[in-house]
This record gives structure tokens, C-alpha cells and sequence, in this order.
């Protein structure tokens, strides 16, 4: 048997009745070509809401994956993105590799996926009330946009009232509620109403 990694002389010696002898020698060289075996103690796929106010999260786990080799025995398996790393939203693959000391590998992966789950914030401004000039059945009302914010980024503002970007417009006398409405680039919405009185 010889070891692994290194390189042994092995020399041949002929010797006849008289005790003249000559020798000559040729080297064995073993090299550990197995890769490790699989990586067992692997997580689970993780899914994971995003962090309150962010677009992402940080993800935790308890990293126990490991190999065994033929030389080296166990060996711990390394993450490109260990326990404790932020995430980004949608799907990453996390990849463990196991090396052993001849630089043999073997990996496993898991996927770890974040999504977003916080609504955006619709604000309106204060109720209005104006007074009209009788004129008509209605009165024209400037109705600013509300205020809106998200984690991650809005996609559009509307209302129920009308088309337009703001709720603007003719107002019959009375009272009128509007429903502002925030949709976020993820699909998450909010929902708020503001009064508007004509007198």
C-alpha cells in the first residue's frame, strides 16, 4: 500500500554468488482522484416573507451539511452564501461545496425564496369641504393626489371617481367618497377613501 499525495521510490536490487549487486528504481505516485461523498445535513427549501420595510430579507438556517471522504474523513461543506445573508426577493439557489485535501468537490443546493407581503401605504389629504355657487347641479373641486410609499417600489395610484391621475373634477352637492387605491410592483395593494362636500 502506499500513500496518497505523495511519490515513493521504489528500488529493485539484483545481487549474484559473489555479492556484486546492481539496483535501479522506478517511482509510484498515487493521487486521490474520489470526490467526496454527498453532502447530507442539507436544509430544506426556505420561504420567507420580506423584512418590514425592506425588499428583502435575512435569511437564517442551521448549517450542520457535511461529507465524508476517502482520505480525509468528514468534511465540512461550505456555503457561497452562508446562514445570516440577505436576500434578495424572488428565488436564489444556495450551493454547498465539500472539498476534500486533494481538491476534489462535491456539492448540494437548496433554494431560498423571499417574497414580498407588505402592502403599500395610501395617505389622502384631509377631507374637503367647499361651498358651491349654485349655478349648477355641480361644482369643480381640485382634489390633490394622496401620498403613497412602499418597501419596494409603487406601480400605479388610482381612485374610483375618475381616470384621471388625481380625483379632480365636477362634484355633485353632497357628500362624495372617493377610494384611492396603490398597487405595488409586486401585486400588493391599499386601500383608503377621502370625503368630499359640496354645500
Amino acid at each position: 500500500f502506499f500513500p496518497v499525495g505523495s511519490s515513493t521510490t521504489v528500488t529493485y536490487t539484483s545481487t549474484d554468488a559473489s555479492g556484486n549487486s546492481v539496483t535501479d528504481s522506478f517511482t509510484v505516485t498515487i493521487n486521490d482522484n474520489e470526490d467526496p461523498s454527498d453532502i447530507t445535513g442539507m436544509p430544506l427549501d426556505i420561504t420567507q416573507k420580506n423584512d418590514a420595510g425592506n425588499c428583502d430579507a435575512v435569511v437564517t438556517w442551521t448549517e450542520m451539511p457535511s461529507a465524508d471522504d476517502n482520505c480525509a474523513g468528514t468534511i465540512d461543506a461550505i456555503a457561497d452564501m452562508p446562514s445570516g445573508s440577505t436576500f434578495s426577493l424572488g428565488d436564489t439557489i444556495v450551493t454547498y461545496t465539500a472539498t476534500d485535501a486533494a481538491g476534489n468537490m462535491s456539492t448540494a443546493t437548496f433554494m431560498v425564496t423571499v417574497n414580498d407581503n407588505e402592502a403599500p401605504v395610501v395617505v389622502p389629504g384631509a377631507a374637503i369641504v367647499v361651498t358651491g355657487d349654485g349655478a349648477s347641479c355641480t361644482f369643480a373641486v381640485t382634489v390633490p393626489l394622496p401620498s403613497v410609499s412602499d418597501n419596494c417600489g409603487i406601480d400605479g395610484v388610482t381612485n374610483d371617481f375618475n381616470s384621471l391621475p388625481d380625483a379632480s373634477g365636477d362634484f355633485p352637492y353632497g357628500i362624495t367618497t372617493i377610494i384611492w387605491i396603490a398597487l405595488d410592483i409586486n401585486g400588493n395593494t391599499d386601500s383608503q377613501t377621502q370625503f368630499i362636500t359640496v354645500n
